[in-house]
């Protein structure tokens, strides 16, 4: 095998701890994976095995495939000398090995990210028709407006729920965080406690331990029971970390105490793409440290993904960010590394263009910016049907629209947003078959499962009875109808259970069901006279509970772009993928600010100037009661980690093109008729893009 010199001197890695930054495109994967077969083959592993720890599921599948495959080629080892899963399966690994060091029943339940804001959100319910709804509106510029109340309930869900986690990763009990409250009249604060109490009751009392649990209790199982850890020691000579930037501290800790006794530790990342600080427990600065501690510490820094004109404007950024960004606080938000262009060998060349491949556009407003990106898809698609095409956008809301402008125009695309319908399949498909066998002869119900089932011409049956339909329809949607009915007096349970057969469904779109089963327990409970119909208007109403549930489902099928549909996402869903043309849409102030006074999405408008940064208000009040030094102003401080991430999210954005890159910004927004200003983000790579222009 031949690597790139940038490689060389990691797969001579046989021992110790190493640190491995990896530019976008550089081929941590493939590295890691040659790294782990090659300590298989040489029987460095032996007697135990080696362990590659990472974050996503379709990253779980992706490694073990290509580690297996390496293996099954050079014909040596098999797949039971390496294990690869997510941080939290590993935990629960060792939380089932020894449930009682931490006092757990072994029948325990985890309970998912959907059930948690379900129970946060009855905490919250609870707080506010005992004695908070007051105080709660008081905080709102209009206290009247329902629309307001809503997405203020909606925010302070979101913010109750990562100030638990993190309260749950520092092992500080409900009642230990009451008791530091006690005199401190901050409303939201006396809230928060009073939510965590309520929601660490509904936990008990319905036999659930959630994720933050889950890492908390399998780190103490390590610490505390001798028998345990050198149990797991013993199984893993070598450990693994993949996507370590997204770190926290808990993992750390329980890494580094899994590796003690062998001291054999790789940790693999990259700083600029961390993109998920500012609404997760992770800290990147935990891998800086140990890029600096470790005994061997390697940058990859050539990459073939991107072509040298891509390259060009990422290096660019970096430059002008570590360099002259106006905000010197921020000069930070980028490690000072540049990416390389490849030699040219049997790791590849970069792509290459026949003209300068990088545009950049400032339209008049939104609407025009989406016009201009319609008029060049089309254009793109017309000259190279084999390419593919992603639209980044910073927001769901703007991606939902885009995909109805899109389906308006015939473009054929693919929405990764976490609501898209298509993602939202399984659980929509529950609904339907629900309402209908709640109400089988109202002819709305079949037809609204018709179209969910994608049945051919279902858009023109409104006009006829129940029985013409059933007549009209192809055999296999009538013969699945006819299943249905045929279930629709058994429990709600057991008609789940029937829909997984009746449909087909993959074992991952199982869990779901699974799902939705154990989330209509919950609502039964608490509503224990709630007919079939109650139960599809809830989970109609409730859809978004079964959110982190359904981004699992799509993690573990995976996804890669196709060539004949235009991919649209969010910047932050973009990370991971790669097509040969992005289009960067918004680099407006407001999405990508770089200044103390910019607006900044995080900042909730509606909320009294106090509050005006809840989630900023609600940690300094928290790190306060903890003993935690705070330097500087909290809310200046929250800012500059927003700014600081927001420009990381560019930096992913733009390393996503491989031949073509269009960025754009606009001036104004057409949905409150307001002007806006482009980012100083994009003014300089507008001015740097131009200037490569002319000089081709």
């Amino acid at each position: 095998m031949n690597y790139r010199e940038d490689q060389r001197s990691i797969m001579e890695y046989d021992g110790g701890t190493m640190a491995v930054g990896a530019v976008p495109g550089a081929g941590k994967t493939f590295i890691v994976a040659n790294l782990v077969a090659k300590l298989i083959e040489e029987k460095k592993h032996l007697p135990g095995k080696v362990l590659i720890v990472t974050y996503m599921n379709s990253a779980v599948t992706n490694f073990k495939n290509r580690i297996g495959s390496i293996l099954k080629e050079k014909n040596v080892g098999t797949k039971r000398d390496f294990e690869v899963m997510t941080i939290h399966s590993l935990a629960y690994k060792i939380l089932r090995e020894k449930p009682d060091v931490v006092g757990v029943n072994e029948d325990f339940e985890i309970l998912d990210e959907d059930k948690k804001k379900f129970f946060i959100n009855e905490a919250l319910n609870k707080w506010l028709k005992n004695q908070g709804e007051t105080i709660f509106k008081s905080l709102l510029k209009s206290p009247k407006n329902q629309v307001q109340y809503d997405r203020w309930k909606g925010e302070f869900i979101n913010i109750s729920g990562g100030i638990i986690s993190k309260l749950k990763l520092m092992d500080m009990k409900p009642r230990d965080f009451n008791e530091k409250i006690v005199g401190n009249y901050d409303p939201l604060l006396k809230a928060l406690g009073i939510i965590y109490e309520e929601y660490d009751k509904s936990l008990k009392v319905h036999g659930f331990i959630d994720y933050d649990d889950i890492l908390n209790m399998a780190y103490k199982i390590i610490k505390k029971d001798r028998d345990a850890r050198k149990k797991f020691q013993k199984k893993y000579t070598y450990i693994f970390e993949d996507e370590c930037q997204d770190s926290n501290l808990i993992q750390c800790k329980l890494l580094k105490l899994l590796s003690k006794d062998n001291d054999n530790l790789v940790r693999v990342g990259d700083l600029n793409q961390s993109i998920n600080g500012t609404f997760s427990a992770s800290e990147p600065k935990l891998f800086k440290e140990f890029m600096d501690e470790a005994s061997k510490s390697y940058l990859m820094d050539r990459a073939s993904r991107s072509s040298k004109d891509v390259i060009g404007v990422a290096n660019y950024l970096v430059d002008y960010v570590t360099n002259e960004h106006p905000t010197s606080e921020c000069r930070h938000a980028l490690i000072d590394q540049r990416i390389k262009t490849v030699n040219k060998g049997p790791w590849g060349e970069n792509p290459i263009t026949e003209k300068y491949g990088v545009h950049a556009y400032e339209l008049e407003s939104d609407k025009s910016e989406i016009i201009k990106t319609l008029k060049l898809i089309k254009a793109f698609k017309k000259k190279n049907d084999n390419k593919s095409i992603g639209v980044l956008l910073p927001s769901n809301d703007a991606v939902k629209k885009l995909g109805e402008l899109l389906k308006r125009e015939g473009i054929e695309y693919e929405d990764l947003s976490s609501m898209s319908e298509e993602k939202f399949k399984v659980v929509n498909l529950a609904i339907g078959v629900i309402n209908f066998i709640d109400r089988p002869y109202d002819k709305r119900n079949l037809i609204h499962l018709l179209s969910l089932m994608e049945t051919e011409g279902w858009e023109s049956l409104e006009s006829l009875d129940i029985h013409s339909i059933l007549e009209e329809i192809d055999g296999e949607s009538r013969n699945i109808i006819l299943d249905i009915l045929n279930i629709r007096d058994l429990s709600y349970e057991n008609i789940l259970i029937k829909i997984i057969d009746i449909f087909n469904l993959k074992v991952e779109e199982s869990s779901l069901i699974e799902s939705i089963i154990s989330y209509i327990q919950v609502f039964t409970m608490i509503n224990k006279k709630a007919t079939l119909g109650d139960i599809g208007q809830n989970l109609k109403d409730n859809k978004r509970v079964f959110l982190s549930m359904v981004e699992v489902v799509s993690d573990i099928i995976g996804y890669e772009p196709r060539k004949d549909k235009v991919t649209i996402c969010t910047y932050h869903k973009s990370k991971g993928l790669e097509w040969d043309l992005v289009f960067l849409l918004n680099l407006t102030k407001y999405n990508f600010p770089s200044r103390f006074t910019d607006s900044i999405r995080s900042e909730c408008w509606y909320l009294k100037s106090t509050y005006a940064n809840p989630n900023a208000v609600l940690n300094s009040l928290v790190d306060k009661l903890i003993g935690k030094r705070i330097e500087g102003n909290y809310s200046i401080n929250a800012k500059i980690d927003v700014i600081n991430e927001r420009i990381r999210l560019l930096y992913v954005g733009i390393t996503r093109a491989k031949e073509h890159l269009i960025i754009m910004s606009n001036r104004l927004n057409s949905k409150i008729n307001k002007k806006q200003v482009s980012s100083e983000y994009f003014n300089i790579l507008r001015d740097y893009v131009i200037k490569e222009e002319e000089s081709c």
